[in-house]
Order: C-alpha cells, then structure tokens, then sequence
C-alpha cells in the first residue's frame, strides 16, 4: 500500500499518470488523502505558473537585454548602492571590460579613469539615486584605442513604482566626430567671413589711389547728411580736378599719370583730416566731404590743397601741376545728389576762371 501512495506522490510531482495511480488506492484511503490531494494538486498548478511566469520574466529579461547590447552608445545600470549590475556590449569594447568583472563594483573601482573623476561620479550617482536627478555634459574619457574622445555623459536617477526599488541608468555618446566638423565649420566660417570683409572693403576702396571710391557715398556720406540735419551741424564739400590732365598723359605716358594721381591722392590726405572721406570721383577728379566745417575753413583746405600740389615736383621734367576746386556748404534739407551739383558747379566756374584756384558757391 505504501508503495502505491509513493507512485501516486511521484505522478503528481511528475505530472503523469495521476489519475491512474489515484485510482489504484483503496477508496477508504482515497478518502483519507483527498484533502491532501487538493492541496498537492493546488501546489502543482502554483508551482507551473510560478515556472512559466519566470519563464516569460527571463524572456524579457533577455529581449531588453539584446536590445541594449544592440544599442550603438556605452549604456550601464547601477542599483541603489551605486553598483554596476549591467554594461552593454559597446560599453565592454570601448573601455576595454572582460565578461561581468566589474558587475557589483562601484565607480571607485573603474581604474581607467582619473581618481577625481571617480570621486566626482560618485558623489553624482549617490545625489542622483536619493533625488532621482539627472546630469548631462560633455566630458572626455580614453577608449581603448589609447585616444581621449569628447564625449556627451548622460545618467539618472530612478525608481520601480511597484517596489520603490531605486536605480541609475547612463549613457555616453562619442561626439568627437561632430564637435571636429564644428571646429572646421566655424574656423571656415571665419575665413568666410574675414575675405567678406575683405571684398567689401575692397569694393569700396580705389585701387589705384587707395581712397574710398563713389560706391561710400550710399552708406557714410548719407549719414554725415542725416547728422548734419539732425542736429544742424555743419557739413562742406570740395571737388578736385587736376589741370589738363589728358596732356599729362599724353606727354608721359599713363604710368607717370597714375603716379601723379597717386601722389595728388596723397596730399589730399595730408592737407585733410582723419575724419573728412576723400573719394576718387572718377578719372581725375576727387571728392572731399569736410564735416563739422564751415565755408571759412572749407576755403582754408582748398587753399592748401591747391598751394601743395602747385609745390609738389612729380613731373619727370619737374613741370609744375595745378588743380581747380569748387566748394559748397551743405544746406539742411537739400538732397545729397542737389548737395554734389552745386559742388560740382563750383568746380567749372574756377576751371571757366582760369585753373589753379578755388570757387565756392553758397
């Protein structure tokens, strides 16, 4: 009889064959074990979820597992005691980690990183875990290939709902790739930049005379205008032309006129000041804007600009060159091309009364 309880204890347990070996009992003792029986056979269907339960539970254990591990970036879990219970895959490659050697062990125990850096992540993850905080910022770490690698560090702090159990999870992301495109991006960006500025200079510069040329007038001169009537202030002009220039050219040739244009330009400079714009107009003919002056002084400079040139030696011969200026004071109100007419009027009437002198026209 023994026997016969011992099989039926064993097909339970195996799963097969327990109604036949129950069946074979004595139906006095059948009624004896049936509470026991229950019991037994609650158990095994406990036991059987239990199994299939853990079953599915290492199932998705082992998917989030190789869904980690498929992940391009180093990613790490820590517990609440700030130990390692997981590395991915590209975390082992790129810090050079065997197998689960560092699984249970803290960030104090990572001796490919500086001792400081150790302590600070310590003191982060124990802050982050407590407070569920998170930190982000660019930190370098050394890969295994021996090279320091700009790096975006990434960790937080978090807990279960169900079981309040806390946690930390991280990631970092090698940025060394973009953060070189960004340095080229902005070193070409300043190049760009700095031969932009160049052009526009340039295009606003006589190439022959170094002066500025009439394209300046759109910008600067337009704002000594708009200042002059703002706040009447005063604001006077004078048009250079040198004498008989084509026989210049004629008689010596084109080098040696663009060197007496250079020269003339030169002397512009000298007899005015480094506020006043001296413009090449065009050809042989220049243009001074004087702000913050008056008539009187106007005829001052133009007195001197033209008793300079008349000294200047630049002929091979040493043949004297003169020029005729015509000046006008700005009048509030007056447009900036009405302002230059009547400057340039003046200009023909001291050319009409005989050259090397200056007009004024009011």
């Amino acid at each position: 009889m023994c026997v016969k309880i011992a099989d039926w204890i064993t097909s339970i347990e195996s799963g097969y064959g327990e109604y036949a070996t129950w069946s074979e009992l004595d139906e006095t003792l059948r009624t004896l074990l049936e509470p026991v029986r229950q019991v037994l056979l609650k158990y095994k269907k406990s036991k059987a979820e239990l199994q299939m339960n853990l079953k599915n539970t290492l199932a998705i254990m082992n998917f989030c597992k190789e869904a980690l591990n498929s992940l391009p970036n180093p990613i790490f879990i820590k517990d609440k005691n700030t130990r390692f219970v997981f590395f991915n895959e590209k975390y082992k490659e790129l810090f050079g980690i065997e197998g689960d050697s560092l699984i249970g062990k803290t960030v104090m125990d990572l001796e490919y990183l500086p001792i400081d850096d150790r302590k600070k992540y310590q003191d982060e993850d124990i802050k982050m875990i407590r407070e569920k905080s998170t930190v982000h910022y660019e930190q370098q770490f050394r890969f295994t290939d021996g090279k320091l690698h700009e790096c975006l560090y990434w960790s937080s702090g978090f807990s279960v709902p169900s079981s309040d159990e806390k946690g930390l999870v991280g990631e970092i992301v090698d940025i060394s790739k973009e953060k070189k495109l960004s340095r080229e991006l902005e070193f070409h960006i300043t190049q760009l930049a700095e031969a932009n500025e160049k052009i526009a200079a340039t295009s606003r510069m006589d190439s022959l005379t170094g002066l500025a040329n009439r394209y300046i007038m759109q910008d600067r001169v337009s704002s000594l205008i708009a200042l002059s009537q703002r706040h009447n202030l005063p604001l006077a002009a004078i048009m250079a032309d040198l004498d008989n220039f084509k026989s210049i050219n004629d008689k010596y040739g084109h080098v040696v006129g663009d060197n007496v244009l250079k020269r003339f330009a030169s002397i512009l400079k000298k007899c005015c000041r480094c506020e006043d714009i001296a413009i090449r107009y065009g050809g042989e003919e220049f243009l001074v804007f004087l702000p913050m002056t008056d008539l009187p002084q106007t005829e001052l400079v133009a007195e001197r600009i033209c008793s300079t040139i008349r000294k200047e030696q630049i002929l091979p011969d040493k043949s004297i060159v003169t020029t005729s200026i015509g000046a006008a004071q700005y009048k509030k109100d007056e447009t900036m091309e009405n302002f230059i007419c009547r400057v340039d009027k003046a200009l023909y009437l001291a050319k009409n009364s005989g050259r090397d002198r200056w007009e004024v026209i009011l």
